[in-house]
């Protein structure tokens, strides 16, 4: 009994320290919570519009997207209009606590002992960009960050399982890592990795039929040749978000986080050769295959930041893995932990993604009446979009 007490209790602490970091990053995310960009323009218009089974089954833009659809639906279908901002901003939190402590919690291949895990618990959160911030149009990704680190845990439970199935059925990121899954059966005969792989191959069914619905289309953003020299650049961005400290506004040579990354891969690779030849295989190889596909399946092959999430959070826990290989068992900490400290600066500037000049969702419904016609603006509004949706009768506030 006192186990359990102390594991819940553990658990709180774990849960109350995530969510503080969380909510001060910019209290008005959870005060006055957004509609962000197609969240409302596609999926909250969709799930106004259509009935309940059309918007949970609908596709967009070549993928299927379950969180997406399932959350405009409750939205829409279970709460006042006016409202909405509060459960697509409060189901994106417990999606992100989910991953917060599924890394945490979760033991693993990669991160060994829970102080390690402890650190990339913390980075998933502070070198999360603004743009994947609360938004369900974006929690692919996170969701993808725990897939990877599920690829590399000792073991899957039936939470793991779920959270697996969420994942694929929630765009393309997390799919990417189904293969490795299968590999993984291979070499261990582990049957939850069989049953990984089998719920992977029901959601890349889906996918593939959104995708041909896509490509009927007239929109030609996605697997455009003429777009392939993006790709380079991308690469090159998203390999080097965890190095990149130009939000700290000094002068230093535009290069230095592609030169830190180089420094560092060189030393991973010796690493890995000399001792752990086992990441190339269920990490190396995986974080590769996701980089290089998803920026080339990407609008325009543009990839960016939002894309190199997994890839940044795991490039850390590297980081945290070779510090505490190479350095004393009281110091391995005092990189990791100093540059979480460097990017913290950056960790509060969101005002490119919410601008509290900004008119937010329930402010703008506060006063409707419900019956007649109304334009809201969603975020962002700024000189390059200016998103907006129209509410009408049939849903009163």
């Amino acid at each position: 009994m006192d186990t359990i007490f102390i594991k819940k209790n553990s658990l709180l602490i774990l849960l109350s320290l995530a969510s503080c970091l969380i909510y001060i990053r910019e209290p008005l995310f959870f005060l006055e919570p957004r509609i962000w960009a197609e969240e409302g323009s596609i999926y909250l218009s969709r799930a106004l519009a259509e009935e309940p089974i059309s918007t949970l089954f609908s596709f967009n833009l070549g993928y299927y997207s379950f969180f997406n659809n399932f959350i405009a639906f409750i939205a829409v279908d279970f709460f006042p209009i006016k409202y909405a901002a509060y459960i697509t901003t409060y189901s994106c939190l417990i999606l992100q606590l989910a991953t917060f402590l599924l890394i945490v919690l979760t033991p693993s291949k990669l991160l060994l002992t829970i102080e390690e895990r402890f650190l990339v618990g913390i980075a998933l959160i502070i070198l999360g960009t603004p743009e994947i911030w609360l938004t369900t149009i974006n929690m692919q990704f996170w969701l993808a960050t725990g897939t990877f680190f599920l690829l590399n845990g000792k073991t899957l439970r039936a939470s793991h399982l779920i959270y697996l199935l969420l994942s694929f059925m929630t765009g393309i990121p997390s799919l990417l890592f189904a293969p490795f899954f299968l590999l993984r059966y291979l070499n261990d005969r582990d049957r939850s990795c069989l049953i990984v792989f089998c719920m992977s191959m029901l959601a890349f069914i889906i996918h593939l039929f959104a995708f041909f619905e896509y490509l009927s289309s007239s929109d030609d953003n996605r697997l455009n040749l003429e777009h392939i020299t993006n790709i380079s650049h991308s690469l090159i961005e998203s390999l080097t978000v965890t190095f990149d400290f130009t939000h700290l506004q000094i002068s230093v040579n535009k290069y230095l986080d592609v030169l830190l990354f180089l420094v560092f891969i060189s030393i991973l690779i010796k690493y890995l050769l000399n001792e752990r030849r086992d990441l190339f295989i269920y990490a190396l190889f995986p974080l590769l295959f996701y980089l290089i596909v998803s920026i080339s399946l990407s609008i325009r092959m543009t990839g960016g930041e939002r894309y190199a999430f997994p890839l940044t959070i795991a490039i850390y826990s590297a980081l945290v893995l070779l510090c505490k290989r190479y350095h004393s068992e009281n110091i391995w900490p005092a990189l990791p932990i100093l540059v979480l400290l460097l990017h913290l600066p950056g960790y509060f500037q969101t005002s490119r993604f919410y601008d509290d000049d900004w008119p937010s969702w329930r402010s703008q419904l506060d006063t409707w009446d419900g019956k007649s016609p109304i334009q809201v603006l969603i975020f962002p509004q700024n000189n390059k979009n200016k998103w907006s949706i129209t509410l009408y009768s049939n849903k009163s506030p």
